[in-house]
């Protein structure tokens, strides 16, 4: 009798553990039409506290960035910095360069970030090595080149043609230049700081909506305005068509206002001139990037981490190898699909199960400490400040948050009193029918009831 009570007593246990995973671990309006994958798991133990549907793909949003950021700290020397190198072609004479400026975009998506202030200065230093080298005066022009750059695409063909005006879709490129984005302001007349000289800015007017969109198509400098501009204007942050042309300019106003003179004539055979190398600009450290996007989560940031991690290779090819380099970890990318590196594409696939793989792996790993400090926490700060804030839960969730229409995901870990890992969590919600608040209500009471 004894032993049918204990066998009663085991399958009741694991039966309603079973129905605790095959339902809905969140209760919300439009739950049984939402998708929703979650995998909570002890790691030193291995026990596994909640798996709803983990290995089932869904649109990730910026989790993605938690991956890339695993693949950059596991690839890339500890020490690494981007370096944009300044030459100066041709010869001087009589202090007049008879030459270019040549500088060499490698993709550092830093280059007078407003998010790295200490490290602003790129064309002072410029002006600085040139007056120090006694020209007064260059007859050629200032010209931007990439090296060590795949110049296959700047905004990412995958990502939505609606997303790429604003500040949070700028493309990528060679050479970047205030964090890629400018302040629009559009009343009697159209401003743009800094100074945009290419731009077109059409009007489209529309009738029956108060509110404006903003529409650029892929590598164009027209700007389109949909809807209504009022009679005190609009004003927006977008993203830059063409960088380096917005550095040239300032670049050529500053050595003006210094007193040289830069003709911006095209001088014959100049490719073929000597060059000197006058200046290095090395960017933060690998580690500083990388906790400014996971906290901020800076697509842009992210795009240029994923091809530093692949010198010289395409987005394509960049891609292929991060997956290759994780199926080689042991952890199965089969059914992954990666699309970018920041998760703004809205292709991208991943599953909980796979992130929490991924997740484990760097736990395991001598990078751990560093990998656990690029997250936001719980109630603390980034895009988790306000999440679990005032409950036992704040700063006990180190996370990275993903969010875009239809889309709230998170990944990262649970951790203890000393903020050592103790779980990974991860929650990914697709197609939700709520309010986003109330999503995210629900996911916090989750996250108390399970821990």
């Amino acid at each position: 009798m004894i032993k049918k009570r204990l066998l009663y007593s085991i399958f009741f246990t694991v039966f309603c553990s079973i129905i605790s995973f095959a339902e809905c671990p969140i209760n919300v309006v439009g739950k049984d039409a939402m998708a929703m994958g979650v995998y909570i798991q002890n790691i030193e133990t291995g026990e596994v506290l909640l798996d709803f549907q983990s290995k089932r793909v869904y649109t990730p949003a910026s989790v993605t960035k938690s991956f890339t950021t695993a693949t950059a700290l596991t690839t890339l020397p500890e020490d690494f910095r981007f370096e944009t190198p300044v030459y100066i072609t041709g010869e001087i004479s009589n202090n007049i360069l008879y030459g270019d400026i040549v500088v060499y975009g490698v993709g550092d998506a830093t280059l007078e970030s407003s998010h790295f202030p200490e490290n602003k200065g790129f064309c002072d230093s410029i002006v600085s090595k040139i007056k120090g080298l006694g020209i007064t005066a260059i007859e050629g022009k200032c010209r931007v080149k990439s090296r060590d750059f795949n110049n296959d695409c700047a905004v990412n063909p995958n990502w939505e043609l609606e997303d790429i005006a604003w500040d949070y879709g700028t493309g990528l490129h060679a050479f970047n230049y205030k964090d890629n984005i400018f302040n629009l302001y559009v009343g009697s007349s159209v401003k743009t700081t800094p100074n945009v000289n290419d731009l077109t800015v059409t009007k489209l007017p529309t009738h029956g909506s108060s509110s404006i969109d903003l529409m650029r198509p892929f590598n164009s400098n027209e700007l389109f305005i949909v809807g209504n501009v009022g009679k005190n204007g609009y004003s927006n942050t977008c993203s830059m068509p063409f960088p380096q042309d917005v550095f040239v300019d300032e670049l050529t106003l500053l050595l003006n206002k210094k007193g040289i003179r830069i003709d911006n004539a095209e001088i014959e055979s100049a490719d073929k001139f000597k060059k000197t190398l006058i200046y290095t600009h090395k960017s933060p450290l690998l580690i500083d990037i990388l906790k400014s996007l996971m906290v901020r989560s800076d697509n842009l940031f992210a795009e240029s981490i994923l091809r530093a991690t692949c010198k010289g290779m395409s987005l394509k090819n960049a891609i292929s190898s991060e997956l290759s380099l994780w199926n080689r970890r042991g952890v199965n990318t089969s059914f992954i699909t990666i699309r970018d590196g920041s998760g703004l594409a809205r292709t991208n696939r991943l599953s909980p199960i796979f992130m929490a793989n991924m997740l484990k792996w760097m736990y395991n790993s001598k990078y751990k400490d560093q990998y656990i400090s690029c997250f936001p926490r719980s109630g603390k700060n980034g895009t988790l400040k306000s999440f679990l804030k005032g409950t036992r839960l704040e700063g006990k969730l180190a996370m990275k948050t993903g969010s875009m229409n239809g889309v709230q995901c998170y990944a990262g870990y649970k951790l203890d009193e000393n903020s050592n890992p103790t779980h990974v969590v991860v929650i990914m919600v697709n197609h939700f029918f709520c309010q986003r608040s109330d999503l995210r209500s629900a996911i916090e009471k989750m996250l108390l009831k399970t821990f």
